[in-house]
């Protein structure tokens, strides 16, 4: 197969619109040679009408590009792999100029192929972040920008209840509920027992919740927190088994 004169940079074949794609290794004429050579007829993805080039391309300058195995892009060191604006380009930078219709900086983000310990003084914990922070002072760096900032969790202004993007409203869980309870009204040791006045420790659902109750694996609950009184463990667990006797005549009349 013959080539013809080289058209933007790259040579064509003679009679190119009925190619579909040729291997060859030796042009006669120019004493070139090209490897994987495929013709599509449109614009091809890399910028090159009228045909598309895999692996290694060659000029009209008698030159043969295979002896190009750098990217062209100044600066860059990495290997060329495809065609973009009549040069050959490493992978990188060939899908920059896709993205953004420019190569850009010759240089990438490198990521490091080992880590060590946190560079912070006194910390121990591996290093996770860019900058050779652990995890906790990476975080402290991003919110604050310094990375001995601390602030109580107590003191931080975060978001809660329906100021909280997570809030559930009514379709509350067991746990989600007495969280809210434990939450809004504090711990439940911190009262007395609503039965026996001893020290509570527990919140037990009163069980008038009406249209509020919900059940659950755990056994009906409210998602009101004001329908649960503190309890001591022996009378909470009285209370609930009173009420579980109470249901089961019920039903059994019923």
């Amino acid at each position: 197969m013959i080539l013809a004169a080289c058209k933007g940079g790259f040579l064509l074949p003679e009679g190119g619109r009925n190619v579909v794609h040729h291997s060859v290794l030796a042009c006669s004429d120019a004493g070139l040679c090209l490897v994987d050579w495929s013709y599509r007829g449109e614009e091809h993805r890399h910028g090159v009408r009228g045909f598309g080039v895999r692996g290694h391309f060659v000029c009209g300058g008698g030159r043969c590009a295979m002896a190009v195995t750098d990217c062209q892009v100044d600066g860059c060191d990495r290997e060329a792999k495809h065609g973009a604006k009549g040069l050959l380009v490493c992978f990188g930078h060939w899908r920059r100029n896709h993205r953004t219709g420019d190569f850009g900086s010759p240089n990438f983000r490198k990521v490091r192929d080992s880590r060590g310990v946190c560079i912070v003084d006194g910390c121990d914990n591996a290093d996770r972040g860019p900058r050779g922070y652990c995890s906790k002072h990476e975080a402290r760096w991003q919110r604050h920008g310094d990375v001995d900032a601390y602030i109580p969790h107590a003191d931080r202004d975060l978001p809660i209840a329906e100021a909280n993007n997570r809030w559930t409203g009514d379709a509350v869980t067991y746990a989600g509920i007495h969280q809210r309870v434990k939450s809004k009204r504090g711990k439940a040791h911190e009262y007395e027992c609503a039965d026996c006045s001893a020290r509570a420790a527990q919140w037990s659902y009163t069980h008038e919740g009406g249209g509020r109750e919900r059940s659950s694996e755990f056994g009906p609950y409210s998602v009101s927190i004001y329908d649960y009184v503190p309890r001591c463990v022996k009378c909470h667990k009285r209370h609930d088994m009173e009420l579980i006797k109470r249901r089961e005549v019920a039903e059994r009349v019923g």
